[in-house]
C-alpha cells in the first residue's frame, strides 16, 4: 500500500483489512472506548471497518459510531470543504 505520508518517525497509510486486529484491540478496549458507549463486539469491529473502506474519505479523527449517519455527514463536510462531491 502506497504510503499517505512519510517522515523518519511516521507512516501514514490507507488502513486495510490487515489491520483489523490492531482495530480490534483499540475498538474494544473499555478505556479507549469510554466516551463511544463502550466497546465493541468482533461484528461491530468488523462493520465499522468495512464502513470506513467502504468510504472515499476515512474521517480522521472521529468517534467510532454505532450510527453511520455520523460518518456520512462528515464525509459529506469533508468533500465540500475539499471541493469534492458528496455521494
Amino acid at each position: 500500500m502506497a504510503a499517505i505520508l512519510e517522515t523518519e518517525r511516521l507512516l501514514m497509510r490507507e488502513m486495510d483489512q490487515g489491520d483489523s486486529g490492531a482495530l480490534r484491540q483499540i475498538l474494544q478496549d473499555p478505556e479507549v472506548m469510554y466516551a463511544c458507549e463502550g466497546p465493541f463486539s468482533d461484528t461491530e469491529c468488523q462493520s465499522w471497518m468495512d464502513k470506513q473502506l467502504e468510504s472515499w474519505i476515512w474521517p480522521m479523527g472521529s468517534c467510532p459510531q454505532r450510527d453511520w449517519r455520523h460518518d456520512r455527514h462528515v464525509r459529506a463536510d469533508n468533500a465540500r470543504s475539499h471541493g469534492k462531491a458528496s455521494h
